[in-house]
């Protein structure tokens, strides 16, 4: 699993990160939303983008993070979108391959 290309600083953070990605992947199960039709996968992207913006911005007020941390936030969670969308082909095109859909 070291390949895969989240930001983060160690095997420990990254382990850290998946675990929360399976746990978002179960809550939009939970919904009972068909997150293979587009228009609801847009919603799960969205809201997960949401929420990671309502987690940073909770930590302003408090002092953990200011305003200027905004842009170093956003170029990293561009990063984490482009790794994430790798990791989705790469275990589609795994599943389709199983299935005998691509070879």
């Amino acid at each position: 699993m070291s390949e895969i290309p989240i930001i983060a600083a160690d095997m420990q953070e990254k382990e850290i990160v998946l675990t929360l990605c399976e746990a978002f992947r179960q809550a939009f199960v939970a919904t009972g939303l068909d997150m293979s039709d587009p228009q609801n996968a847009s919603f799960g992207m969205a809201a997960g983008a949401t929420f990671a913006g309502i987690l940073f911005g909770g930590l302003i007020p408090v002092g953990v993070v200011s305003r200027q941390d905004q842009r170093r936030f956003v170029e990293t969670m561009s990063k984490n979108l482009r790794s994430g969308v790798n990791i989705g082909e790469m275990n589609a095109n795994r599943i389709a391959s199983e299935m005998g859909l691509i070879q």
